[in-house]
């Protein structure tokens, strides 16, 4: 789960063709990406591309590891340090919201799982 959030999220802008027509959105289904042309004045028109599909996993990542710690609590003890390296990261991810709201509900249920760990003496109290 962890090794899905390090996938780069590639945003590229390109010029569109002039019979492009602007909104439209066009998936590939083998590399993931979704792209859409949009107008920014003076009838520049440009296709923006970005990998979808790794915005997905990376929100199902934050998701999992919520559950797990929510579910898990001390159980989890011996992952909480490589999923708080994780969180911290997609915090501030700045591809998309919903990433940054889950990993901070994440960070919640993790930290409720150390204070577990803490009570339960599964961790150094210093």
């Amino acid at each position: 789960i962890l090794q899905v959030t390090n996938q780069k999220i590639d945003i590229t802008m390109t010029d569109a063709d002039d019979d492009d027509v602007e909104g439209e959105i066009t998936i590939d289904e083998d590399t993931g990406n979704e792209s859409t042309v949009i107008k920014l004045g003076l009838g520049i028109k440009k296709r923006v591309t970005m990998n979808t599909h790794a915005v997905q996993q990376k929100l199902q990542a934050t998701r999992l590891i919520f559950e797990f710690a929510n579910n898990l609590k001390s159980s989890m003890f011996s992952y909480l340090s490589d999923c708080y390296k994780t969180l911290t990261q997609l915090i501030v991810d700045k591809h998309s919201v919903d990433i940054r709201s889950s990993a901070i509900s994440a960070m919640t249920a993790l930290f409720k799982a150390y204070l577990e760990s803490y009570e339960k003496s599964l961790c150094n109290k210093q």
